[in-house]
């Protein structure tokens, strides 16, 4: 992982990690990083790059998604078919059982969303009882990354090159 001054492009920290890491979400204070297999979340200071906790294991298969929002650190255990849900004080991992293969994932609007590969489907639950909310969203293809901007969704999907926007 490399930190850089985005206005002159100076490269302020480099750090080295024994595993493949995937998404970097930050919440204003910690720089959060999912290492991919096995499921772990790292915590970062985003300054150094130096680890402010041991990493947190998340599951023995792959993990894909990572957003922070709601006073917590989300994830997706895809292999196991899981929405993580994460304190960050605590360390208190809460899996809900989402089915499919989760990947991207993303806090909007006052909604967790997840993008299920298996299904082409963009699913939606409450971050406080983490039951589902409404109907699955049929994106088609196969969806892979989700980000949000404003009030929009955006679903990536690379098989097909395409890119929808959900209006939240």
């Amino acid at each position: 992982i490399v930190a850089l001054d985005w206005q002159s492009g100076r490269v302020l920290a480099r750090r080295q990690l024994p595993a493949l890491v995937g998404p970097l979400a930050d919440d204003g204070t910690d720089l959060w990083v999912l290492q991919v297999t096995p499921a772990a979340l790292l915590r970062l200071d985003p300054r150094t790059l130096l680890p402010k906790a041991p990493p947190l294991p998340l599951s023995r298969g792959r993990a894909a998604g990572l957003a922070v929002g709601g006073g917590y650190v989300w994830a997706t255990a895809s292999d196991a078919g899981e929405v993580l849900r994460i304190d960050p004080a605590t360390r208190k991992i809460t899996p809900v059982r989402v089915g499919g293969f989760p990947v991207g994932i993303a806090v909007v609007a006052g909604s967790v969303w997840f993008v299920d590969r298996d299904r082409a489907e963009l699913g939606r639950l409450d971050p406080r009882t983490l039951q589902p909310v409404g109907k699955p969203i049929h994106v088609g293809g196969a969806p892979e990354w989700l980000a949000q901007a404003a009030h929009y969704l955006f679903v990536g999907d690379a098989v097909r090159g395409t890119v929808s926007r959900i209006d939240v």
